[in-house]
């Protein structure tokens, strides 16, 4: 980890503040690339937008500056990217895409920070992110009104047995691997369940289970992340009656 390499891609629209709190707060970041717009006319009106472009060429430039008397070693590398010019979300998907394949080629983690800029860029980085899921360490935005960092899971599809898994940690706080694998086999099968010890470290790992050494006993809880891939059924009422025909 001391010598891994971060990327940061920042979405940009003229709030500085945002890039030097995510920076703060991601030190080890050896590189930022800021997306920002280069067109400066705002669409279907007379006004034009501020211009964005070279406020963040001037950010970019100052803290090159700052850090003119570091060591080599010691400098991060700044850059700027201007999207295509499109509200198409594909075309911006295939965009983010390209960028996150050639700096994880590049050996660097990638952290993305979306508290500003564009809503399209934002949902396109989200998705560009999931389907490469592997490159991304971190994720996420500032809310802006406390400065409060917050952190964006990057959701994959879980199989109907890692389903099956949260439910019963849902529904039976403190549940040990060995409770976990009776309840288990008396719902579902009856062959060999050895991999769901397996099932649950990986679990663990993503945030969906938290593992708590109790005495002797590893006890299972389930997370606020695992919660939500929890069947939705509670809300049936509310939504059931919105398709009742008439």
């Amino acid at each position: 980890m001391i010598n891994m390499k971060f990327c940061q891609i920042m979405t940009y629209a003229g709030e500085d503040h945002w890039i030097r709190l995510g920076l703060r707060e991601f030190s080890q970041t050896t590189r930022l690339i800021l997306v920002c717009s280069k067109s400066n006319e705002k669409k279907g009106t007379e006004r034009k937008d501020n211009d964005y472009w070279e406020r963040a060429q001037n950010l970019l430039n100052g803290f090159t500056q700052e850090e003119s008397e570091f060591p080599e070693n010691k400098k991060r590398r700044y850059h700027l990217v201007n999207p295509p010019d499109t509200r198409d979300h594909h075309e911006l998907i295939r965009y983010f895409r390209g960028l996150i394949s050639h700096i994880s080629k590049n050996d660097e983690k990638i952290i993305i920070n979306t508290t500003s800029g564009l809503q399209v860029w934002k949902l396109a980085l989200y998705q560009a992110a999931l389907m490469q899921r592997e490159s991304i360490e971190k994720f996420y935005l500032i809310i802006k009104k406390t400065g409060e960092l917050k952190n964006i899971r990057l959701y994959k599809e879980l199989k109907d047995f890692e389903i099956n898994i949260i439910q019963i940690v849902s529904e039976e706080p403190n549940v040990t691997i060995g409770k976990l694998m009776e309840i288990y086999h008396k719902r579902h099968e009856k062959g060999n369940l050895s991999f769901i010890s397996r099932s649950v470290k990986d679990m663990a790992s993503e945030g969906l289970i938290r593992m708590q050494i109790s005495g002797r006993k590893m006890k299972l809880n389930i997370t606020d992340d695992g919660r939500s891939h929890l069947p939705s059924n509670e809300y049936d009422l509310e939504f059931s009656s919105l398709f009742e025909k008439k």
